[in-house]
């Protein structure tokens, strides 16, 4: 659980009024309000920083320094404001879908459960992806922000979230357990992430972050905004650029 003033100060980092209760309306507004605030970032990664999961030291790197991340990062900590608000969260344990067509390994992923009156899945750290929490016993497509989804239980009695493509084919994204899971079950998959050449954190920096029309996507080379009826790419010209980009599209200062 994060303290009160933890939690009022996490509520203004993503530019959100205090006025706030467990219920559906307030955990879509929150989502929104998280993905266009806090950048999905492996700048930790790409400069060899240590990756801490505990909520003091996430607190400390999203809220007070303004920082992004990936997924144990954002989820962990965001699963525990929302528990802090009165929320039924759980941490919750995914694999994805790779581009050879199977699932990563246990804990390749964090997301996150929240029962309502129904049970939602709940994901600020799996890039632009998320535009809202998706209802997860129901077999219906949810459309969400231009895009459709389905989540559909699968014979280990997991679940697999996929997405309609533009080629009008369901892709699967990833597979995903209910089981409960503590920061300490999701270590080892981390560091992979944070050192290992396979992983896809390692390949150089970027940065995205959702806008209320799109998305913007920072690397070392490129700037790209994309809204619904637009794409946009310039190059980044040097260092000192880059840093600018950095610091007005994503609010992050070196």
């Amino acid at each position: 659980m994060l303290k009160s003033d933890h939690v009022s100060a996490y509520l203004a980092r993503i530019n959100c009024d205090a006025d706030v209760s467990p219920c559906l309306p307030t955990l879509r507004k929150l989502h929104l309000a998280h993905i266009f605030s806090v950048p999905f970032e492996n700048l930790s990664i790409a400069r060899g920083e240590p990756i801490v999961l505990t909520d003091s030291a996430l607190f400390d790197k999203i809220v007070t320094r303004r920082r992004g991340g990936f997924c144990y990062e954002l989820n962990g900590l965001y699963c525990n404001l929302l528990r802090s608000i009165g929320f039924n969260t759980v941490k919750i344990a995914a694999r994805v879908m790779r581009p050879h067509g199977s699932f990563g390994p246990p804990g390749d992923h964090m997301a996150i459960l929240v029962n309502l009156e129904k049970r939602w899945l709940v994901d600020v750290g799996f890039g632009e992806e998320f535009r809202a929490p998706l209802e997860i016993d129901t077999p219906e497509t949810q459309s969400v922000g231009g895009a459709y989804y389905r989540i559909e239980p699968d014979s280990n009695n997991d679940f697999v979230l996929s997405k309609f493509n533009e080629n009008g084919e369901w892709i699967p994204k990833y597979r995903f357990s209910e089981e409960p899971r503590d920061y300490s079950e999701f270590e080892e998959m981390c560091d992979w992430h944070r050192v290992s050449p396979d992983a896809p954190f390692t390949h150089g920096d970027f940065c995205v972050r959702s806008t209320s029309r799109g998305h913007l996507v920072l690397t070392r080379n490129k700037f790209i905004e994309v809204d619904s009826t637009y794409r946009q790419e310039i190059a980044v010209e040097s260092e000192e650029h880059y840093l600018e980009l950095l610091a007005n599209q994503f609010g992050i200062k070196w």
